[in-house]
């Protein structure tokens, strides 16, 4: 005689694979999440970051908050931070360019330095002031391009200790 099993051992067990579906889901759905509140934070820095120049509105006038930043935003490039998925989710600001294009004014804390995928900085021959320590959050930073501005003071304490 072959029993049948127990109705409670398959409810639980239907009942564990039901939760770890969900639990599954909700985890892709915060990731998802997470990776596009970055993007939008690179933005709100680089917004930040043009807001302080003073003739940001004839030089970047391509960077607007309704524009997509990966593919219409001037000098700037995105790429997949996660290498292993390369999903467009995990797409993060990871180079700003901006040479040569007469860019005055200062680039204050809490602008580029809250852009912490940033791996190539690009702003020489143009006439910046100042010299935020903050870029020592861009933990990612490998090429700085600074020459030729009008930075004067000294440089961050804690330069020599830069990823760079």
């Amino acid at each position: 005689m072959v029993s049948s099993p127990a109705p409670h051992r398959f409810f639980s067990v239907s009942l564990i694979s039901t939760l770890s579906l969900f639990f599954h889901v909700f985890l892709l759905l915060i990731s998802d999440h997470c990776a596009t509140a970055n993007l939008q934070n690179d933005a709100q820095a680089l917004l930040a970051f043009k807001n302080n120049l003073d003739n940001n509105a004839t030089k970047l006038s391509s960077w607007k908050n309704v524009t997509d930043i990966c593919v219409s935003w001037v000098g700037v490039t995105c790429g997949a931070v996660n290498q292993t998925t390369g999903s467009s989710s995990d797409q993060r600001v990871l180079a700003l360019r901006l040479p040569g294009r007469s860019l005055y004014g200062s680039i204050s804390e809490g602008t580029l330095g809250k852009i912490d995928s940033l791996q190539v900085l690009s702003l020489h021959h143009n006439h910046l002031k100042s010299f935020p320590s903050d870029l020592s959050n861009c933990a990612s930073l490998r090429e700085l391009y600074l020459h030729n501005n009008d930075f004067s003071g000294p440089l961050p304490s804690d330069f020599s200790a830069w990823p760079i």
